[in-house]
């Protein structure tokens, strides 16, 4: 495909994106790298379930998680051939409370795209069982329990009238909108968590690794990322593991599934650039050791300290005596391991001054100290992302890598890592699942069209529809004929 045409495909799908489009972008990316399979277990929803850790929770391969920070139904719907191109078993799906959290929410929208999304399951794979989660209480923000079981009662209606299970997880969680299971109201903590895949399990058909009870390992941090940290903390380490420790880059991407080594654990926690080397810091003890069975995993890969060198007059001395302490914390708690240390991203072509000032200067130091220290490597990604010192323009957005420039990263750690390896074809299904998603999107432009215009519904459009179905039931429609269907969309 011409590489114009790819960028255009990529523009439009990232469109209807929120203002931080660049981040939660990087995220969806990550997800179409990664193409489910015929036997996949597939969470999908926002930041809730994207911050669990399904695989390991089920200790099950096929279990994989696909949430977003701050989805909406929209983007959900937007996305649906990243979760179903490969035909799934199972599809468990928890969207809403970002939509009714919203000033202006609109409930008759959310529901139309939450049946939509249903209907191109329903059309596109049928055999595929969808269970359908009630929304989570919650009291953050404009969020109200009550509007949320309004919201709910509704949902569970529309799910069984198109073929779905629904599976009330409002009623065991009611506690989510007190601080007994959540930090913040709104995102659950580790007993949160428990209850949850407790309550999931029969329809899963796995039960989850979690003990009976646990301790709220937050580490003080009553937050999104002491939840996470709470969560991961009760599951085990092995020694064959590799353990991604660090920042939002590592948390928001699926490093098991994009290198294709099952031994691969993420520890990663954060949004944005948010996360720091303290959040890594506190985190350790509560990594390695909070289960008592855990093991000293075979390797730790490291990238973490791009939120500080984000800031125009970061302290380099300050952050590498962090950094020096960080790497210490890890040879306490996980004495033998071999670490990996990534180089620090680059940020966005903006931020020249501090690519030039802050980051290269880090990475070199980075590189040197790994040359130092028997115990220690160095993967340079940064050389791989820039040119002349600033980021090639098609690995990038804002400060946030795109699937291309996904594809560079993964590629220079699987040269490093042992044991892992990128998919041969791994450009090749993304610009294919680009098209995909471009006529998916021509099927819901006309569709709500339909729906909120009382549009005439004549044969030839009827016809034209139903044909992008068609085409899309096919995972491998070539993408001259996923062209074609949507040209015969916008014709109508």
């Amino acid at each position: 495909m011409r590489k114009s045409l790819l960028l255009v495909l990529v523009a439009a799908i990232c469109a209807v994106a929120h203002a931080d489009n660049p981040f939660r972008q990087h995220r969806f990316a990550s997800m179409q790298l990664v193409p489910v399979k015929g036997n996949s277990i597939v969470f999908v929803g926002n930041s809730i379930t994207n911050m669990h850790p399904w695989t390991e929770a089920f200790a099950d391969q096929r279990v994989i998680g696909r949430g977003n920070s701050g989805a909406i139904t929209p983007e959900i719907l937007d996305n649906i051939q990243s979760f179903i191109t490969g035909r799934p078993q199972k599809l468990f799906l928890l969207i809403g409370t970002n939509d009714i959290g919203q000033e202006g929410f609109q409930a008759d929208a959310a529901h139309w795209n939450i049946c939509q999304t249903l209907k191109h399951i329903n059309r596109e794979s049928p055999n595929t069982k969808v269970y359908v989660q009630a929304v989570m209480p919650s009291a953050n923000g404009r969020r109200s329990v009550e509007k949320i079981h309004e919201f709910n009662v509704r949902l569970k209606k529309e799910a069984e009238d198109l073929g779905a299970v629904y599976v009330n997880i409002e009623r065991p969680l009611a506690d989510l909108a007190t601080y007994n299971l959540s930090f913040d109201l709104l995102h659950p903590h580790v007993l949160g968590n428990i209850i949850w895949c407790k309550t999931l399990a029969p329809y899963v058909g796995i039960h989850p690794v979690y003990p009976r009870t646990a301790p709220v390992n937050a580490a003080g941090m009553k937050n999104s990322n002491g939840a996470r940290l709470s969560t991961v903390s009760m599951l085990p380490i092995r020694k064959d593991n590799i353990v991604f420790l660090g920042d939002d880059f590592v948390h928001n991407t699926e490093w098991h599934e994009l290198l294709n080594n099952p031994k691969i654990l993420n520890r990663g926690t954060g949004w944005w650039l948010w996360t720091g080397i303290d959040v890594t810091m506190v985190s350790i003890p509560y990594v390695f050791k909070g289960l008592d069975k855990n093991e000293v995993p075979r390797e730790v890969v490291l990238h973490t300290g791009r939120a500080e060198l984000s800031e125009a007059c970061a302290d380099l001395e300050e952050l590498k005596a962090k950094y020096s302490q960080l790497l210490e914390s890890i040879r306490e708690y996980a004495p033998g391991t071999h670490i990996s240390i990534m180089s620090v991203l680059p940020l966005g072509a903006e931020r020249e001054e501090q690519n030039k000032n802050n980051v290269e200067p880090f990475n070199n130091w980075l590189r040197s100290l790994a040359a130092q220290s028997s115990d220690l490597s160095f993967i340079d990604t940064y050389s791989a992302l820039t040119s002349g010192g600033q980021p090639k323009k098609e690995v990038m957005a804002g400060d946030f890598l795109t699937a291309p420039g996904l594809i560079t990263t993964a590629k220079v750690i699987a040269s490093k890592i042992k044991g892992c390896k990128t998919s041969k074809n791994l450009t090749s299904s993304y610009e294919l699942l680009l098209h995909r998603q471009a006529l998916s999107r021509a099927i819901d432009d006309v569709e709500r069209t339909i729906s909120q215009n009382n549009r005439v519904l004549t044969p030839e459009l009827q016809s034209a529809l139903d044909k992008g179905y068609e085409l899309l039931s096919n995972p491998k429609t070539p993408a001259s004929k996923l062209i074609r269907g949507m040209e015969a969309l916008q014709m109508q």
